[in-house]
């Protein structure tokens, strides 16, 4: 017997049929050439075959996608921004790549601005550039700010997630701009979702963090479940920023 053939990734048919819409499919192209072992989609029974393929004449191949990604214009650094007094000089310490002083888009200038004048602010452009630092530089900011202020030790701002992938998500950027510095961190911050279990969360009310990271979900239970635990966490967000 011999051996079944490796899957190809392309897929070949015959040169139409009906899907169970009714919706007649045509959208095919002849494919010269030696046939070729892989995967043969039947019509007729709907299913697909592994093994050497017979030699067909149509073949499916998907459009070409071309997509554009605009870059961004970088206006300024972190470092700027703290010699002019906009942020406080921990937040150049804390964002820094590669050792160098973090580049600012003029998005995320104009959120630093509008943040230390105590205004609202909605975030609204491309994937990949920086929402999230657009509104975690000036918590930061905020937070090493009021620490100097009072010392007392308390959660400062709330950052409430659709998701719990999100929250995982900054949870490990921020951890990645606060090794920057060495030694106790300037900043704390903990994630306070459905994936910890009790004795984190009671290690969360008992030690608060500067930053809490949560889902809309959890923070409803906490401002409404209002058991000993809750009351706790929620005890030590008064006077806090949320964003």
């Amino acid at each position: 017997m011999k051996p079944r053939a490796a899957l190809s990734r392309k897929l070949t048919a015959a040169p139409h049929w009906r899907r169970r819409d009714g919706a007649l499919r045509s959208a095919r192209r002849e494919a010269p050439g030696p046939a070729f072992a892989g995967a043969v989609l039947r019509p007729e029974s709907g299913r697909v075959l592994l093994g050497p393929c017979p030699r067909v004449r149509y073949q499916y191949w998907p459009e070409p996608l071309l997509q554009i990604n605009p870059r961004y214009r970088s206006v300024s650094t972190i470092q700027k921004q703290v010699d002019d007094g906009l942020l406080d000089p921990g937040c150049g310490e804390i964002f820094r790549v590669n050792g160098e002083p973090l580049s600012l888009y003029r998005h995320q200038q104009e959120a630093i601005a509008l943040a230390r004048d105590g205004e609202s602010y909605v975030v609204t452009t491309g994937t990949g550039s920086g929402k999230s630092l657009a509104f975690f530089i000036p918590i930061v900011d905020a937070v090493l700010r009021a620490r100097k202020r009072d010392g007392g030790k308390r959660t400062r701002a709330i950052v409430v997630y659709p998701m719990n992938a999100l929250a995982n998500s900054q949870q490990e950027e921020l951890k990645k701009y606060l090794s920057n510095v060495e030694g106790p961190a300037p900043v704390t911050f903990a994630r306070y979702t459905g994936q910890d279990d009790n004795d984190r969360r009671k290690a969360i009310a008992d030690d608060p963090p500067d930053i809490l990271l949560t889902n809309f979900v959890m923070l409803e239970l906490l401002m409404t479940r209002q058991d000993a635990l809750d009351q706790k966490v929620i005890g030590n967000c008064r006077g806090l920023w949320t964003a």
